[in-house]
């Protein structure tokens, strides 16, 4: 009767079902992907509080560097801001995947010769100074993507 195909097409929900979850949905992740994730959340940590400090300490660094005050404040925010948003948004994806890390380790292997050529052959109108602190941070992006591809190259 109707009635019946009404009634016994409904989803039945078992009292054993409820509460269950599947590694597909869980949050937690895996020993093993532990180190991929510690590189990454070094990595962004690092240049969170590298901007802060360069945000708050604009004024003296930028007389010390020969930098504009605005743009070591400007840059310094940026990284201040999209550091914990990145951090936090790339924390959801579980388990870190090998592509991600990846992208780290490409983004600082990368970055590190450009940043490092430009401090040692004075390709920008910095002091010293600037051209040191610029040396220093092409030196933390390759450690860091060391790190980074250590942690890629271990087996699962």
């Amino acid at each position: 009767s109707v009635w019946q195909c009404r009634w016994s097409s409904r989803p039945r929900v078992w009292p054993h079902h409820q509460g269950m979850t599947t590694t597909s949905i869980s949050t937690t992740s895996r020993p093993t992907d532990y180190p991929r994730w510690r590189s990454i959340r070094a990595d962004l940590v690092f240049w969170t509080i590298a901007g802060g400090a360069v945000a708050a300490l604009s004024r003296p660094l930028a007389d010390w560097w020969h930098v504009p005050q605005a743009v070591l404040l400007g840059g310094g925010l940026v990284f201040l801001v999209l550091g914990p948003i990145l951090l936090l948004g790339l924390n959801r994806v579980r388990p870190t995947t090998r592509a991600l890390v990846s992208a780290f380790v490409v983004t600082n292997f990368l970055l590190a010769p450009m940043t490092l050529a430009s401090a040692f052959f004075g390709w920008l109108p910095l002091s010293a100074a600037g051209n040191w602190a610029l040396a220093d941070a092409g030196a933390v992006m390759l450690v860091l993507g060391m790190w980074q591809l250590t942690a890629l190259r271990r087996r699962d």
